[in-house]
């Protein structure tokens, strides 16, 4: 079994804070929690769908199917960088700070 990389040793860990604060940013640019679109919260009673994993989902991911789309659900270990915040799925954004234009 190969190690984990350091950031998903801190996710499978739990602690999203200590993950927040050790992502590299780019010079000009801070992290932000922004509410993903795309997932939902619940698993409906269903299995995260990521191979040998049984854990219960705890969210969904909303994926294209033919002309429609289907729920892919996932448990906690899984969100891909996500966290569930109240009652949202979020995901880290960086965003460009504002610079004060000399006067």
């Amino acid at each position: 079994m190969k190690p984990l990389a350091d950031e998903e040793q801190i996710l499978r860990d739990g602690d999203m804070e200590r993950a927040f604060r050790e992502s590299e940013v780019p010079e000009g640019y801070h992290l932000e929690w922004c509410a993903d679109e795309n997932w939902k919260v619940g698993g409906d009673g269903r299995q995260c769908r990521r191979t040998f994993c049984n854990n219960p989902a705890v969210a969904a991911l909303k994926r294209s199917h033919h002309h429609g789309f289907r729920w892919w659900h996932y448990c906690e270990l899984h969100l891909y960088g996500r966290k569930i915040e109240n009652g949202v799925v979020k995901f880290r954004r960086a965003i460009a700070a504002i610079r004060e234009l000399a006067s």
